[in-house]
């Protein structure tokens, strides 16, 4: 996934903090782009804290739709 999917050109050299309407992710100040699969919902951040997945303590970022346990409409996730 290019990090930059999403980002309008004009953006893309700028502070992604002057680009709205992307909302800031506020531990890495990257913008929190749109799922390129719905288009119509920004990602959202997580850590991971089960201790039996081996990337305990990793950021990473889904599409707020992708919940297993509630019918999983989207599997789009990035770390």
């Amino acid at each position: 996934m290019d990090p930059l999917d999403g980002i309008a050109p004009a953006c893309r050299t700028s502070s992604p903090s002057k680009c709205a309407p992307f909302p800031i992710d506020p531990m890495t100040n990257l913008p929190l782009l749109l799922c390129p699969d719905c288009k119509d919902v920004n990602f959202v951040a997580f850590i991971v804290r089960n201790p039996h997945i081996p990337n305990l303590g990793r950021r990473f970022f889904k599409c707020p739709r992708n919940q297993p346990r509630n019918n999983k409409t989207c599997s789009r996730y990035s770390f």
